[in-house]
């Protein structure tokens, strides 16, 4: 099994140094908007991506080269993210949405830098604790991953999706840890 943490810090994702986030419509992150407060949100000594409730919010990384060692195949590729909320709310869901964009060496035909081809949602739908701050797990199948292969560039986009029927939750989201792996 091979495993791939995916930093959370604001270097490692679009906009470098200030936190951007992006809507998600036909296929594609768009109007990426600055927004000082998204990151660097701190409850205690946790610091991670607010994703609020009642705003499409999504983060995506920069690129990254896929491992030589990822076998794909039958493997089941996965996003392990770990959040935390406030406030506290009576039982609820929180549906997060895990992208996947990949470009092979010497793929032709396309301009990386102007025609995004994100592959649809991977989905998970996950029971929040009613007692704030508790940490929390979702596991995400990224069965769809744009026919992604070993050494692939790839960068994946994160978004909690408050307005599908499935999120019922109104707390905040902090998303502070991540990682992609693969598993037989």
């Amino acid at each position: 099994m091979a495993f791939w943490e995916i930093s959370l810090n604001t270097d490692d994702f679009v906009g470098d140094t200030t936190a951007q986030l992006a809507t998600y419509s036909a296929n594609k992150f768009t109007n990426f908007t600055i927004n000082d407060n998204s990151y660097a949100r701190h409850h205690g000594n946790t610091w991670g991506w607010l994703f609020t409730a009642d705003w499409n919010q999504a983060i995506v990384s920069k690129f990254i080269v896929m491992p030589e060692a990822y076998a794909g195949g039958a493997n089941v590729f996965k996003a392990d993210l770990r959040w935390t909320f406030n406030p506290g709310v009576a039982a609820s869901n929180v549906r997060w949405e895990v992208y996947v964009e990949s470009w092979t060496p010497a793929e032709t035909g396309v301009d990386v830098l102007q025609t995004p081809k994100w592959d649809i949602a991977n989905v998970t739908t996950t029971a929040v604790n009613t007692s704030p701050f508790r940490p929390m797990q979702s596991i995400v199948n990224l069965t769809a991953k744009d026919s992604i292969i070993a050494l692939d560039s790839f960068r994946i986009g994160i978004r909690r999706d408050p307005d599908h029927v499935d999120d019922t939750s109104s707390a905040e989201v902090v998303l502070y840890a991540a990682r992609l792996y693969e598993e037989a």
